[in-house]
Order: C-alpha cells, then structure tokens, then sequence
C-alpha cells in the first residue's frame, strides 16, 4: 500500500513537472522567472504538498529551475551542466564513450561548420579570422595553440546560430579539451603544418560561404583526429588521465 503511494505520487509529481515545463516552452515562464509559490502550484494542479515539492526538485535536478533556501525558485536559462554530468558519466562508465563523444562531435562540428558558412555575422567573419592568425603564430607554443584550437572550434558553432547544437558542444567541452591537450602532445601523431592549414581552409570556406567544402574539410580534420583518441582509449593508463 506504501509502495503503492510512492509511485501514484512520483506518477504525479511527474505529469506536474511536465506541465510546469510546458509553461517555460510556450513562454508563459521566461528565464529567470519565479515560478508560482508551492501553495499555488498545490491548488492549479489539485496535488498535494510532497508531489508539488518533488516535481520542483525533478525540475532542479534537469537544471531547469533554480531552488535556492529561502528565495523564490526560478527558472534558469538553457544551460549544458546536466549535459556535462551525463557525458562525464559516460565516459567513466565505459572507456569507449570517450571515442563515441568524439564521434558525436564529429557530426555535431560537421553540420555546425556548414550551417556557420550559411549564416555567420561580419563580426563573427572578423574574430574567425583573428583566430586563425592566432593558430599560425602559436604554432610552436602548445598552450596558445590549445586555447585559440578550442576558442576556434567555439567559434563556429556559434556561428551557427543552433542553440542545441551549441549546449551539446558546451556538454562536451570538458572532453574536447581533453582530447585536445593529448593529442597535441604525442609528436609522433602531431603533423602540425598539416593541422593549421587544415583550419585555414575551414576558415577561409566558411567565410566564403561554402557550406558543402566546409562539411567535407570538418569531417577530414575529425578523420585525422579520431585515430589519436582511438589510441587513447586502447591505453587505459591515458585515460585515466582524465579523472
């Protein structure tokens, strides 16, 4: 009978974080918002106390709310922190999920690029060209070359105006930089004028508007990249590197 309770209340307490959500969604709640006191949200819903609590602490633990002790609960903007907890746990539950991360980058980066040839800004224009200077004068320095590398990639998936394409590349960015810093160090795997001219072209074909050269020369540099993580994973010691 207990048992029974429970679930009939996490079944509700479920159906009323969905609805709260739809609130959010159709733009009835907006980021930073308060959402309606408990005592309110009780009445609307026809719930009870506990339920209404534990669909605002579903809420929070998804980071779509904000629950902070003696202030009102609110809602957060689009963030990727759940994202980065997700694939943190992916990759400390299985060695490979390093791999698949990369893999998923390769078609989130690859689709990214192409839609940035089609929609980047003047001033977008402007710091990817910045950015691609950086990369050739830091060259033979590793961590000017590591940092503009990310900012560089960042960068085009902005450009790209797909805010879900760029949380799930803020999600993986903890990876991305890891993976990053590894291969720039094995010498044996790094052909670095090879690499910096290959973000040359992807530079200079996203600016000139070429969605289909950028797609191919995004999916060129993750063929060159890939084999250096799959390198990684075979090699348990180097990844546990990463935790």
């Amino acid at each position: 009978m207990v048992a029974a309770r429970i679930s009939d209340r996490r079944r509700l307490s479920s159906i009323v974080a969905q609805e709260i959500t739809k609130w959010i969604i159709n733009g009835t709640l907006k980021a930073g918002d308060a959402l309606p006191p408990e005592a309110e949200i009780v009445r609307q819903f026809n719930v009870s106390k506990p339920t209404a609590r534990e669909a605002i602490d579903h809420l929070s633990v998804m980071g779509i709310v904000k629950v902070q002790q003696g202030k009102q609960t609110t809602v957060n903007p689009l963030n990727s922190l759940v994202l980065e907890d997700f694939f943190r746990y992916a990759v400390q539950t299985y060695p490979e999920g390093l791999y698949d991360i990369v893999e998923l980058r390769r078609g989130l980066e690859t689709e990214a690029a192409a839609l940035a040839a089609e929609r980047i800004t003047d001033d977008e224009v402007q710091l990817l060209k910045s950015l691609a200077e950086r990369l050739r004068a830091g060259l033979h320095s590793p961590a000017e070359w590591l940092s503009t590398d990310y900012e560089f990639h960042a960068a085009i998936v902005r450009a790209s105006k797909n805010k879900l394409i760029l949380q799930t590349f803020n999600g993986i960015s903890e990876h991305v930089r890891y993976v990053q810093r590894v291969c720039h160090m094995q010498r044996d795997m790094r052909v670095p004028d090879y690499n910096l001219r290959l973000h040359e072209k992807l530079a200079e074909a996203i600016i000139a508007g070429d969605p289909a050269r950028t797609r191919a020369l995004m999916f060129e540099h993750f063929g060159y990249v890939l084999p250096f993580v799959a390198a990684i994973v075979s090699d348990k010691s180097r990844l546990s590197e990463m935790f």
